[in-house]
């Protein structure tokens, strides 16, 4: 009886180091997974932070055709000509803005008009003071659509 005894404990005792040695098998996996969740939530925050950045120029007339940003275009002999975005112009011109953060664009101007494509109902213009307006991003996933916003200050 005690042979038998001695032999289920000895038994036993193999069976918890077998058990011991998954044990800290499995807890170098989890360890190994739980890095490789923090690093996809990482790209994943990343991704979202360029989804949701656009960039935007504002400026007068004069200082958006200088820099590029816009080109008259249109009209006859000079005349009617409607200002529009180019397409080439350089990022050092631009301002980025995240618009998961924010969702307000300070205008120095009594007066601002959007010249990009961004649809209509997904932001509003509203003075808030002398030779101030402030330009409210309403829909957030359809203004950032278009990447790059420019603001005509009159």
């Amino acid at each position: 009886m005690i042979a038998g005894l001695r032999k289920s404990v000895s038994e036993k005792e193999q069976r918890i180091a077998e058990l011991g040695t998954q044990v800290d098998t499995l807890q170098t996996r989890v360890t190994g997974l739980s890095v490789e969740i923090e690093n996809q939530q990482q790209d994943l925050a990343a991704k979202q932070h360029e989804l949701a950045t656009i960039f935007y120029a504002m400026g007068t007339k004069k200082d958006l055709t200088r820099s590029g940003v816009v080109a008259a275009k249109g009209g006859v002999l000079g005349i009617g000509k409607t200002l529009e975005p180019s397409g080439h112009f350089s990022e050092t011109v631009f301002t980025a803005l995240d618009t998961d953060q924010e969702n307000v664009i300070r205008i120095p101007s009594d007066k601002a008009q959007v010249l990009s494509a961004q649809p209509i109902t997904s932001y509003v213009i509203q003075p808030i003071g002398k030779d101030m307006v402030e330009l409210h991003i309403l829909d957030p996933k359809e203004f950032r659509k278009i990447k790059h916003l420019v603001i005509l200050m009159t």
